[in-house]
């Protein structure tokens, strides 16, 4: 849900902010997106969007989340109505949110096809329990794994795996994780 969605639920439901965050946290929310922070200038924000939220509100909600317990994300919708000065205004109501210890980390997804990377791959490697530290600690040094999950079920381990071509992603499997010891099987 974002920040203008839990107004509105606060609004037809007669409760606090705080009130809606805590029950959806208590059903599984985890975190709420930056959807609905367009550009934090009320000025912008009456022009391309005058039946959300202000940006006091915007604010005021991801503050509540935060201090609950949960995570946030904040967007920036540009290249509208916004002078530089308003960018400029926004990223200081974010940067404002980071000095107060509210943010506390950012994170950002990148595409690795846009880096050469053409095959990903999400591979389970089983082992046994007397190897399990070895392979993994094999596996976090190969450049091409970018992610290591450990799971139950099928495989006791998930690796994200980035490469450039199959001949690149072959020679991974077969001449580097397959060679490994302690790995029983790649899937």
């Amino acid at each position: 849900f974002s920040a203008p969605e839990i107004d509105y639920i606060a609004k037809i439901s007669k409760i606090s902010i705080k009130e809606v965050l805590i029950r959806l946290k208590e059903k599984g929310l985890s975190s709420i997106p930056g959807a609905g922070a367009e550009i934090l200038s009320d000025r912008v924000r009456d022009i391309i969007a005058p039946r959300k939220i202000d940006t006091s509100r915007w604010l005021e909600i991801h503050k509540t989340a935060h201090e609950i317990g949960l995570n946030s994300t904040a967007t920036m919708m540009f290249g509208t109505v916004e002078s530089v000065e308003e960018l400029v205004e926004h990223w200081n109501l974010i940067r404002k949110l980071q000095d107060e210890g509210i943010i506390v980390g950012y994170s950002a997804q990148i595409d690795p096809k846009k880096l050469g990377y053409n095959i990903i791959s999400l591979t389970g490697i089983d082992t046994g329990p007397e190897y399990f530290l070895n392979v993994l600690n094999e596996l976090k040094k190969l450049d091409e794994v970018k992610k290591l999950y450990t799971t139950t079920g099928d495989h006791m381990l998930m690796i994200e795996i980035w490469s450039k071509n199959n001949e690149e992603f072959s020679n991974l499997i077969f001449n580097k994780i397959g060679k490994i010891k302690g790995v029983r099987k790649i899937c």
